[in-house]
């Protein structure tokens, strides 16, 4: 009879596991992030914190390489999914200057035209933190885009 091995910790990554590795890069380097992205299941690379923050809007926030926000889109993560407040990857990675990321996201599909609850798009949020052919790509991404805005709007609070 064989004893089986326990799996390792890199085959158990659930979503928070992703999200921390992903959003602490002095502590996980990109290969380890790497690592993680690989092994985590498919249905955990969508799932956000309680804020409904994904895996990739970390990445495209915290990485200062595109390398990790490559690899999710490779996965095929949503492109296009949103926190509570209306930020998506893209706002994410503009409001960083994450020019590389930018890239990326728009190579993918994600939207520009997207507005969050105090009314910010990703292009409000890169002037002055990209170089200006970031800005431009993102211009011209929000003018060639056929999809209407989509706006979050900020929450009531009922007492």
């Amino acid at each position: 009879m064989t004893r089986e091995r326990p799996p390792s910790p890199m085959t158990r990554c659930a979503a928070r596991d992703l999200r921390r590795a992903v959003s602490q890069p002095r502590r996980s380097g990109d290969d380890a992030c790497l690592k993680v992205v690989a092994s985590c299941p498919a249905d955990k690379l969508d799932v956000g914190n309680a804020n409904r923050k994904t895996a990739l809007m970390l990445a495209a926030q915290f990485r200062p390489t595109a390398v990790v926000v490559e690899a999710l889109l490779a996965r095929g993560v949503n492109v296009d999914l949103t926190t509570r407040r209306g930020h998506t990857a893209l706002v994410f990675a503009s409001g960083r200057g994450r020019a590389d990321s930018v890239r990326a996201l728009l190579r993918a599909g994600a939207s520009a035209r997207v507005r969050t609850v105090t009314g910010d798009t990703a292009l409000d949020m890169a002037r002055g933190r990209v170089a200006p052919d970031v800005e431009a790509l993102l211009e011209r991404a929000e003018a060639a885009e056929d999809r209407p805005w989509r706006v979050t709007a900020p929450r009531r609070n009922i007492f």
